[in-house]
């Protein structure tokens, strides 16, 4: 039996070229006249012998690589890509495993990488804050607190006056003054709502009762309109309803965003007490 001196396959007594890669057969003996030959361009000749790369080189394109496109665009087929790994020598061939293993573990590595010590998940180094930056910062933010709410209740102070001053006239009977009063305190509301309180910026901790603050401020100015239309209309049941329920409403979200922010503001005090402890220890 012969084999191919190029890719080892077996050839045939009387074969010529190797089926497999295209390679001439030398045998060194004259060779016989072969009869006609039918159908020779379905032979699987591989297109690398038939059409040699540019430039005149005698290698077929994939000696470069597995990686590397053969002629017209087409990719290697793994028939190929096999072909030219056993046609190197045992260490490229034992070089190339490895190769191949190693990059395996090192994607399996770096999927996942453990986050070190002293690092957040993005990589970037943290640094701790001791105990005396952190009662800094505590104490800057209890301050901020503080601010908003003296800033708050000063933006009411005007609102609570017309609704107090309302208050004791109709407690009094004086319909005309609570009129005058009224139709004053709808237009002091109206600035509360939506001038006053959408300028100031509250802390993040505090949108919630910040929130609630507005809706007092609409309530009160709803309460007050109710109450100038209900002295036009004669004292109208409907309309005193209206003005009764808008106050409720307006005293209702007003305690809740009291309540609010005096618990975001004694929380903070126990955490700057706390860490003055933690620092003096």
């Amino acid at each position: 039996m012969a084999y191919c001196e190029n890719c080892g396959n077996p050839l045939g007594d009387n074969a010529q070229f190797c089926v497999k890669c295209g390679t001439k057969r030398h045998t060194g003996e004259p060779v016989p006249q072969p009869g006609p030959i039918q159908n020779i361009e379905t032979l699987p000749v591989s297109p690398q012998a038939q059409q040699p790369p540019p430039g005149g080189t005698q290698y077929p394109q994939y000696e470069k690589g597995p990686t590397t496109a053969q002629r017209g665009g087409s990719k290697l087929s793994l028939s190929s890509v096999w072909a030219w790994f056993r046609k190197q020598s045992k260490p490229v061939q034992a070089a190339i495993v490895a190769g191949i293993v190693i990059l395996i573990i090192i994607g399996a590595t770096t999927e996942s990488p453990d986050t070190p010590t002293g690092s957040n998940p993005s990589g970037t180094t943290t640094t701790e804050l001791s105990p005396e930056q952190r009662l800094s910062n505590a104490e800057a933010k209890l301050q901020e607190y503080k601010d908003y709410k003296a800033t708050v209740l000063a933006a009411f102070g005007d609102s609570d006056a017309y609704a107090k001053r309302l208050y004791d006239q109709l407690q009094a009977g004086d319909m005309y003054k609570a009129y005058e009063t009224a139709d004053k305190g709808y237009w002091v509301n109206f600035e509360l709502a939506t001038e006053k309180l959408p300028k100031i910026k509250p802390p993040k901790e505090m949108k919630l009762a910040h929130d609630k603050y507005g809706e007092a401020a609409l309530f009160r100015q709803n309460a007050m309109r109710a109450f100038v239309k209900a002295v036009d209309a004669n004292g109208k049941t409907k309309l005193m309803k209206q003005y009764k329920d808008n106050v409720e409403f307006a005293f209702s979200a007003l305690t809740s965003a009291t309540a609010e922010m005096t618990t975001v503001i004694v929380e903070q005090e126990k955490k700057v007490e706390e860490l003055k402890i933690s620092t003096t220890e």
